[in-house]
């Protein structure tokens, strides 16, 4: 079940009793595709009640809604009030939160929607032995805007993640893997991580990871691997919100490296856990 709250920007006021409605739709993508097209964000709870870089979340909105052709200003604080009645109404000890805003043409302010599931994160296990991804050639029409037509667009295709298989990485015309469909890439090759600039989304958890990286001072090349270039790296991960850091041991029929998590994911998924509980905050 998924618990939901929905306020306008134009009529909503700090200290309003948000109206919390249950959902019968069994994920979150199953409600996105119900609800009109817009723009989103996706993010997880810790400790239940606290986020990790609410802000850049609720920027990343604005600035998704501005690439659409859409001012939009989103309240922090009547946000973060009906964020928190949403969360504390939802029964799951952790949450995956989905925040969508549309509007229409006549209307003065947007629609925020605030979606509650479960958390589900990936077994302990990938993260021990690491986990499998497929390519497929595909592109966003807009990467930097993260749009809810994608999920419309992407529905047939989620569910070829069974099987063990974790995500599906989106290869472009030139051969280049840019991103997953839920996640960013990365591929370690003579101890230098490569990951994708151009035509990617900028996930909030690759932000994290590159700045762990450079405070690590290990080298950065903004450049995507291609397809006939996976059997000749050492390791691969991928981020997200609800996966943090997960390994990669398989990309198609390509065994990566060992065929195990490496010497350089390995400590940066233990930086990443560590730098989470340092930066997470109440909603």
């Amino acid at each position: 079940m998924i618990t939901l709250t929905h306020y306008t920007t134009d009529k909503s006021q700090p200290g309003e009793t948000p109206l919390i409605i249950p959902n019968s739709a069994k994920t979150l993508d199953d409600l996105t595709r119900e609800l009109p097209a817009g723009v989103y964000t996706t993010f997880r709870t810790f400790h239940k009640s606290k986020i990790l870089n609410l802000n850049m979340h609720v920027e990343r909105l604005e600035r998704s809604a501005q690439l659409k052709s859409r001012k939009i200003y989103i309240d922090r604080q009547v946000f973060r009030a009906y964020l928190r009645a949403a969360i504390a109404a939802h029964p799951a000890p952790e949450n995956r939160v989905r925040v969508i805003v549309n509007w229409d043409s006549e209307s003065k302010g947007e629609a925020v929607f605030l979606a509650v599931e479960d958390l589900r994160v990936p077994d302990k296990e990938l993260y021990i032995n690491g986990a499998r991804a497929k390519t497929i050639h595909l592109n966003r029409n807009n990467p930097e805007a993260k749009a809810t037509e994608f999920i419309q667009q992407t529905s047939h295709l989620r569910g070829e993640l069974t099987n063990g298989l974790n995500e599906l990485l989106m290869v472009d015309e030139n051969g280049v893997i840019l991103e997953g469909l839920s996640s960013n890439f990365f591929a370690i090759r003579q101890e230098t991580v490569y990951t994708n600039q151009a035509g990617v989304l900028p996930g909030i958890t690759r932000e994290m990871v590159l700045t762990i990286l450079r405070d690590r001072e290990i080298p950065v090349v903004f450049e995507g691997i291609r397809l006939e270039e996976i059997n000749r790296i050492q390791e691969a991960f991928i981020t997200s919100a609800s996966r943090g850091v997960l390994p990669l041991v398989q990309i198609d029929d390509t065994v990566i490296g060992s065929g195990l998590p490496g010497p350089l994911t390995q400590p940066l998924m233990k930086a990443y856990e560590q730098a989470v509980e340092e930066r997470v905050e109440p909603i």
